[in-house]
């Protein structure tokens, strides 16, 4: 990443801070309002830095995000029709189908659930059944982490390429634990 790199230049009004140890290392807990610590660090961070902005020092970010504050000369950045992103890829099973809300149970190679998707339409579900039967492997993006009271997953995607394009074919999570134990492999996820 480059802004976590100590060399790179930051976007005006940012400003890079190295992370206490005892955070980094969960030995610590931080009270600070809205600390990037309140959420799991992203997939691929370090967790050695943290950023600020001039004009909100207390709130912390795991990257100088962008903010349009009403002083902020607004610059426009040309759009893409793709996505990318570093992040980690893992190929689970398929296990049951249910058609009434679109969902396939994705299942470890004993058989045990570990997650869901969810197919975008019922046409997709007609695919899965004919082309993806239960036990079939599906390769999955892992997109970011959800915290919840009850639980700690992965909100992934399922992909298929097509010319060195990946395409969603369905949106699910699985439990941060079983992710955590799949056999899982760094990747450049391109996004059409």
């Amino acid at each position: 990443m480059i802004y976590v790199n100590s060399e790179s230049p930051l976007p005006l009004g940012r400003s890079r801070h190295e992370q206490d140890p005892r955070l980094v290392k969960g030995e610590s807990d931080w009270k600070g309002p809205m600390h990037p610590y309140h959420m799991p660090a992203p997939i691929g961070h370090d967790a050695s830095c943290y950023f600020t902005h001039v004009d909100i020092p207390d709130v912390h970010f795991w990257y100088p995000i962008p903010l349009h504050l009403s002083f902020d000369k607004f610059v426009s950045y040309p759009q893409t029709q793709y996505l990318q992103c570093n992040t980690e890829r893992a190929w689970l099973r398929s296990g049951t189908h249910k058609f009434t809300n679109l969902e396939a149970m994705l299942v470890d190679d004993e058989g045990h659930k570990i997650g869901f998707i969810t197919l975008q339409h019922a046409k997709d579900f007609d695919f899965m059944n004919t082309c993806y039967p239960i036990g079939s492997l599906l390769e999955l993006a892992a997109i970011s982490i959800s915290v919840r009271p009850d639980a700690t997953v992965y909100n992934v995607l399922w992909i298929e390429w097509n010319d060195h394009i990946a395409y969603r074919r369905a949106l699910g999570e699985v439990s941060r634990d079983a992710w955590e134990t799949q056999e899982r492999e760094k990747f450049c996820l391109v996004l059409g």
